[in-house]
Formats: C-alpha cells, sequence, structure tokens
C-alpha cells in the first residue's frame, strides 16, 4: 500500500489522489512531476480523488515541523507559492457536535459553490500519521467509550482538538488568501478558539442542536454503540453542544438551532439565509 500522488500541473489543473494516508517517511524531496510513495498507515481515503491539494501539504508542514519541505513546495517561511501571488480565498467554517447534522449541510454548500469541502475529523487523521494523537490510542471504538468515564472523554477529545488547531489555522490562512476558497467543517471548531480567525474573508457558523435531538438520533444508529458505551458518548455530545452554544453566546457569533425534523436541504437552506454576502 503507498501514497501516489502526481504534482499539479497548473493552477486549474492541480489533482491528488491519495490512495492512503501517509507517515513522515513518506518522501524523500523528489520534484518536478514525479510521483511520492510511503507505507501505508489509514485507508481512510483510499480511492478518492481530492481537487487542490493545499490543504494537506499544509497540514503535513504544521504537523512536521517541516515535513513538506522536504518535497520543495514551501518557501523560507512555511508558505506554499502559487503562481502570480493572488488573493482570491475565502473559508466558511461550519462547527457544531457530531449527529447535528454538519458534514451533509457543508458539503451541500461547497457543492453549491464548488468550493472544496475539508472536515476536521480528516485533518486529524493526517496529523496522527506524524505524531501520537489518537484519543483513543489504538483502543476499539466500542470499548474506548464503554471504558472511559466522561470527564476522561471530554480531557481527551479537549487535548487532540487543541493539537489540531495550528495544522487548521494554517489551513484558514492560506485558504482565506491565496489558496482557493474552502468550506472547513467540523467539531474541532470551537468558537473561542478559532475567534481570532475571522472577519473578511472568514465566516464561521455553528450548529446547535437540542439534546433530546443528540439522542435521538444517536438512537436511530443501531449497533454503533450499545449500553454504557451510548451513555458516555452521548454525555460528552451534551457537554459539547453545551460549550459552544455558551461560546456562541458570549462572543456574540452566529449559530442556527437545529430541530428534530430539519432536513438536510432545510439546515442548509437556512444557513444559507445567515451568510454575510460574499459567501
Amino acid at each position: 500500500h503507498v501514497l501516489h500522488m502526481t504534482r499539479p500541473m497548473s493552477e486549474t489543473e492541480e489533482n491528488i489522489q491519495l490512495n492512503h494516508i501517509f507517515d513522515t517517511d513518506f518522501l524523500a524531496g523528489q520534484q518536478g512531476g514525479e510521483s511520492f510513495a510511503g507505507d501505508a498507515v489509514h485507508p481512510r481515503l483510499e480511492g478518492q480523488g481530492i481537487h487542490n491539494p493545499a490543504p494537506f501539504y499544509v497540514v503535513l508542514e504544521a504537523a512536521g515541523g517541516g515535513l513538506a519541505n522536504r518535497t520543495g513546495m514551501w518557501d523560507t517561511e512555511g508558505v506554499i507559492r502559487k503562481e502570480g501571488g493572488e488573493t482570491m480565498g475565502k473559508v466558511l467554517m461550519i462547527g457544531g457536535s457530531p449527529m447535528t447534522g454538519k458534514s451533509t449541510a457543508a458539503a451541500a454548500m461547497g457543492s453549491v459553490r464548488r468550493w472544496p469541502c475539508l472536515s476536521t475529523d480528516d485533518v486529524g487523521e493526517v496529523l496522527q500519521a506524524a505524531l501520537p494523537l489518537d484519543p483513543m490510542r489504538g483502543m476499539d471504538y466500542r470499548d474506548y467509550y464503554a471504558c472511559v468515564p466522561e470527564d476522561g472523554l471530554i480531557e481527551d477529545i479537549r487535548r487532540y482538538h487543541r493539537a489540531m488547531e495550528p495544522a487548521l489555522e494554517r489551513l484558514v490562512a492560506i485558504h482565506s488568501t491565496w489558496g482557493g476558497p474552502l468550506v472547513l467543517e467540523g467539531w474541532a471548531l470551537y468558537p473561542a478558539h478559532v475567534r481570532p480567525w475571522l472577519g473578511g474573508s472568514v465566516f464561521g457558523i455553528w450548529l446547535i442542536a437540542g439534546e433530546g435531538l443528540l439522542e435521538s438520533r444517536l438512537r436511530r444508529r443501531p449497533g454503533f454503540l450499545d449500553s454504557a458505551a451510548a451513555e458516555n458518548y452521548l454525555r460528552r455530545s451534551k457537554w459539547h453542544n453545551r460549550r459552544l452554544l455558551e461560546e456562541c453566546r458570549a462572543l456574540a457569533l452566529p449559530f442556527l438551532q437545529v430541530r428534530e425534523g430539519d432536513t438536510p436541504a432545510e439546515i442548509a437552506g437556512r444557513l444559507e439565509a445567515l451568510l454575510p454576502s460574499g459567501f
């Protein structure tokens, strides 16, 4: 199993084929139109073609302390060069707890705009290829949620999400300037943490669900988690949902209440109505 990616030939025809997320030994500084190959460490993105490779170069640079410099793609300040140096980016961030519908809404909004859509979960998977960040520490997720109490789950995810922030900040900085527009979604986007990134070409909005909605959606996923594991997962989700709501209110940041019965199309439509001009 190897990563195979082809160097983009122009600004308008950039393409990466990710057969697997890769580890820190994945390249040896090859240049030009050649391919890079390395050991496979995760099959999550197997077979997916991803337009605009900048997010993955950015994540690797933030994670590996200069890892992407070996490709020759980065300048001395760690910023990818782009012909002409245009400033044409925008970043739409959509945050929310698991099972609030943020991923589906973000995908729909990216599709309408023809913007790439990236999840913070995928950023975390890439970072785990280079750094020991796995909050489950290699455990099966069912055992993890059954064995770790609520306060441990909360501490693990807080630490994991904070570790992602340098990579997420770099992504936002690049895609809000020259790197082309991006929809970035995920539960690692805490209002208080990303507030300094907002403004101008960066806009953030959060989906907030009633706690009854989170529980009903979890119950509609039979086989995902059972008994104590499901209760621990749900308690952590409720904590996360409350925290996002409190931070949005404290900072006067926009959020959308998700109601029982809301369809993905309705959620996306209500989000669209809250966006500023230009997004």
